[in-house]
């Protein structure tokens, strides 16, 4: 089986830290984000596209999709039908257009 996009549900706010951690540790990890001013002129504050959600590239035939399910601050991949659900590559790359068109 080829690698595939997958959903990583987390806890809410600590979507960049899930980033941080997965791509550490060698993952190909999507974090879409927006970026907002905030009322003071010289700061901007980094939003969450899907809060309590990050993608994460992975090969089931190399890695055990239950792996995530025992990460900190992590609720694991979510599924349908008891299985974890992909996401078709276009999807994940049409997010990433919209966002930074």
């Amino acid at each position: 089986m080829s690698e595939r996009w997958y959903v990583l549900s987390c806890i809410p706010r600590k979507e960049r830290v899930i980033y941080h951690q997965l791509r550490d540790q060698g993952f190909d990890v999507y974090y879409p984000y927006l970026v907002a001013r905030t009322s003071s002129p010289n700061m901007l504050k980094i939003e969450p596209y899907f809060p309590g959600y990050v993608f994460v590239r992975v090969d089931s035939d190399k890695i055990a999709l239950n792996t995530f399910k025992w990460m900190p601050m992590v609720e694991g991949l979510v599924c349908v039908a008891g299985l974890p659900a992909f996401i078709p590559d276009r999807i994940v790359h049409a997010i990433h257009r919209k966002l930074w068109k």
